[in-house]
């Protein structure tokens, strides 16, 4: 089994309201359903520290709610820190 770390932005009912704005230096933006609603991750992270630095940069340009997830085959698994 192969486990990613990525970034969990939010999740948008309406995803044509997210801005990517600077997150595309930050990371690869990715989208993902989960029943009626769009999770936009960050990924494209070698480690966690990699994840949570740039989980601090996403804090940073407005997503208050960001957080470490783990992709375990599609499933997103929170990181406690």
């Amino acid at each position: 089994m192969v486990s990613k770390y990525k970034v969990r932005l939010a999740a948008y009912k309406n995803p044509q309201y997210f801005k990517a704005g600077e997150l595309a230096s930050i990371g690869t933006v990715e989208r993902q359903k989960s029943g009626e609603f769009t999770i936009m991750l960050l990924s494209g992270f070698a480690d966690l520290k990699e994840a949570i630095s740039a989980r601090q940069k996403a804090l940073n340009s407005g997503f208050n709610g960001a957080y470490v997830v783990i992709d375990d085959n599609g499933r997103l698994v929170k990181v406690n820190m």
